[in-house]
């Protein structure tokens, strides 16, 4: 590499003192990085406790649908046995007749 050579790759190359500038505005700070810090802090803790109410309302759920499928398995039997008297009592009346 000649000098000439040498010297158009330094200033095609060259940082200029604006555009370090430029870099250094468009960096965070640590003020910045603190602030996102405390921001994503406070996002999970929110996140965390509406996920646990999630939870708690799906633990619910599961609770009074046990419960109305034991109510229908109470009906249903209920609604058998009086199915069978009816049909008792049909033939009941029919040898009455």
């Amino acid at each position: 590499m000649t000098n000439e050579e040498f010297q158009k790759f330094m200033i095609d190359n060259m940082v200029t003192k604006t555009d370090l500038e430029e870099i250094k505005q468009s960096m965070a700070t640590k003020a910045d990085i603190e602030e996102i810090r405390q921001s994503l802090t406070r996002i999970e803790n929110e996140h965390g406790d509406k996920l646990e109410s999630l939870y708690d309302a799906r633990e619910v759920s599961i609770d009074q649908n046990e419960r109305i499928a034991q109510s229908l398995v109470r009906i249903e039997s209920n609604l058998e046995r009086l199915s069978l008297k009816v049909t008792s009592h049909d033939a009941t009346l029919k040898r009455a007749k």
